[in-house]
Formats: C-alpha cells, structure tokens, sequence
C-alpha cells in the first residue's frame, strides 16, 4: 500500500501524462454515465476539467458548472487519479450545498474507500489497464 506521498506523487505523475486515448476513452465512459443515469458531469480537479471537456465535445452529455445552482440536479463528479478523498468530498459538500440532490464520483483510480458526501463511487477503467467501466444501473 502508497504511503500518503507516494499516492500524491503518483498522481502527479500520471495528471502530466494524462491524454491522448486515454482520455478519449474516460471521456466517453462519463458521457455514457450522464447519458444512462441522467447525471450531470462536473468537473474536480484538473484532470476532471480535461475529462468533462473532451466528453463535452466529442460526445452528448449532461454538464453543470459549479459557478451555478444545482437545484434538483443529479451529478457526477469526474476526477482523474486520486492521492485521497478530500478534493471529492470537498466537491460533494459544494455541490449539495447548491442544491444537488444526489451526488456520484468516477474517477481513474488510486482510491478504494468511500468518499464522505458521495452517494456511490465508480473507478473509470483506463486504455493502460484495457478495459472500460461498465454502465448499468
């Protein structure tokens, strides 16, 4: 098991080399998330920004934006490789507070604890690992 650092570095590692088919792939993962389940994809974190983006151009997906209210909406929060929790369940906490009603996260990995505020977790699967992560309710 990472040591604290080692999950930080780790993620830093991997948000510099995130890109490419990798990100094609992710990206059409959560666009198929926001497409099955009526979820809005927000973005956390920069990998997330990159992620949402992508799915936000190449593929029909539900989008919030943080900047706004979330009344009645159901998101999915989208981050990249995870050194911990705090960056989501701070996400979570901001979302419920503008009105969100559920609260979902998908990430690359490097995490597998709940995360405080999130209703359910899944782990997008990555073209290095090569397989997808499955959508069903």
């Amino acid at each position: 098991m990472f040591g604290v650092l080692d999950r930080v570095v780790h993620a830093q590692r991997h948000a510099g080399s995130f890109g490419g088919d990798e990100l094609a792939g992710v990206a059409m993962d959560a666009a198929a998330l926001s497409a099955a389940f009526g979820w809005h994809l927000l973005a956390s974190g920069q990998s997330g920004e990159r992620i949402v983006a992508a799915a936000s151009l190449e593929h029909r997906a539900l989008l919030a934006d943080a900047s706004r209210r979330l009344d009645g909406l159901a998101v999915l929060l989208v981050a990249g490789l995870l050194a911990g929790p705090y960056e989501l369940a701070r996400d979570a906490a901001v979302a419920r507070s503008l009105g969100a009603t559920a609260v979902h996260a998908a990430f690359i990995g490097g995490w597998d604890h709940p995360i405080p505020g999130c209703d359910s977790t899944r782990t997008f699967s990555t073209a290095r690992s090569g397989s997808r992560v499955p959508v069903t309710a």
